[in-house]
């Protein structure tokens, strides 16, 4: 890329920039900068690196510093912010790289302009979305995410060298992030109209406790069992959906055999839930949502890894004596309690060596369809009848769609 190319992307990014600056700061009495100055400030910075004199950007950069102190100095009353300030300098940077690295240039001055232009979604998000609590749940989750994941060994430990902690750690990060991501759905499109969302939001969280929860509903508020049906099955997909996202980042050797079955299981029980909307009748609003004002439980979290780390060894061992058959035993006790440790485990298996890929697929299975059949029973357990029977329903017709699949499959 030559010079005066360099130039035309510093100056569309600026103008970007600028123009977004220009529309937000227009009812403003007084700001420092629009379309023009951010346009000259990226050229500014473009031309600096081009001429390649010694210490040229840098004086810019500090020239810069100087007007931006003068200008909100003078402006400070009006507009005490300084966004706009730091959208300037960063401006100037951004300017510079478009001689360097000018894809990453590129990148950089449109993340700059959309997270200015999404002012107003944000400080809704902030202020209103997410509580106290939940704040707090996600600066821990990103503790982890970003301290205690990359410092976690890579390394087999305990029996049979069946546990390896960076990949339970992994695990932990997809488990939070996945129903946090649930969690603001949710907590963002409520749950006064919105039973079948909030079930699918609950079954990221964990599908047996929302199928307990709509259960428990039927039984308070009769008029919003087709509702909380809906909830139920969808918390399924949710089961699915979050099976088919580990077994891609963790075992993506079997995604392609994985596809088409969970994609059956998927469609199914969309379908069954659609088919429910249809014959419900007009029901009576739910405000309090059916799932925890925490964007995770570390209690459920803690089990559940507890439960994997179980896994891992009973697993190990019984492969060691028993075979792939000591395996499906193990799988489908454990799909009784949740689907997706069994996803860790194996592929932690896997990696070591333990078990091939192949030797894996079944234990997925058994667990997923154990997993199925515990929810039937928990349905029948919280709920009334007419919840069971549809809930049963449901189940039954998402398990025979994947069973079918892989039948199909292996034809």
């Amino acid at each position: 890329m030559d010079s005066l190319e360099n130039l035309g992307l510093a100056l569309g990014i600026g103008l970007l920039i600028g123009a977004e600056r220009e529309r937000s700061n227009a009812a403003l009495p007084s700001h420092i900068a629009g379309i023009r100055t951010f346009a000259i400030c990226a050229m500014v910075g473009a031309a600096s690196v081009i001429l390649a004199g010694p210490g040229i950007f840098p004086v810019s950069l500090g020239l810069l510093l100087i007007l931006i102190g003068i200008g909100y100095w003078r402006s400070s009353e009006s507009n005490p912010g300084i966004t706009t300030e730091l959208a300037l300098f960063m401006t100037c940077l951004i300017g510079g790289l478009t001689v360097e690295s000018p894809t990453v240039a590129a990148v950089s001055g449109l993340g700059l302009a959309t997270l200015l232009a999404a002012k107003k979604r944000m400080h809704a998000f902030a202020q209103r979305v997410l509580s106290a609590t939940e704040w707090n749940d996600l600066v821990v989750f990103t503790a982890v995410l970003l301290i205690l994941f990359p410092l976690t060994p890579d390394v087999y430990i305990g029996p049979w060298n069946a546990i390896n902690p960076h990949h339970l750690v992994r695990f932990v990060v997809l488990i939070m992030g996945i129903s946090a991501l649930g969690h603001v759905s949710s907590r963002t499109w409520g749950g006064h109209h919105g039973l079948a969302l909030t079930g699918f939001a609950g079954g990221f969280v964990s599908s047996t406790a929302t199928v307990y929860a709509m259960g428990k509903l039927s039984r308070d508020l009769p008029s919003q069992t087709h509702g909380a049906v809906m909830g139920a099955v969808l918390s399924s997909v949710s089961t699915i959906v979050q099976m088919y996202v580990l077994i891609n980042l963790i075992l993506p050797e079997l995604i392609f055999w994985a596809s088409w079955p969970l994609l059956a299981g998927v469609m199914c029980a969309s379908v069954y839930a659609a088919a429910v909307w249809f014959m419900a009748g007009p029901s009576l609003p739910v405000d309090q949502p059916l799932i925890s004002s925490h964007l995770f439980q570390w209690k459920s979290t803690m089990t559940l890894v507890a439960l994997v780390v179980t896994v891992m060894v009973v697993s190990a061992g019984m492969n060691h004596w028993l075979g792939q058959e000591g395996i499906l035993i193990t799988s489908a006790i454990t799909g009784l309690v949740d689907a997706h440790a069994i996803v860790a485990s194996m592929g932690s298996m896997v990696q070591a060596g333990q078990v091939s890929a192949l030797q894996a697929q079944w234990p997925i299975v058994a667990a997923l369809l154990s997993n199925m059949l515990a929810k039937s029973w928990v349905s029948w357990h919280a709920g009334t009848r007419a919840y069971c029977i549809k809930v049963v329903a449901g189940q039954m017709l998402v398990m025979s769609s994947i069973v079918l699949a892989l039948a199909i499959g292996y034809m």
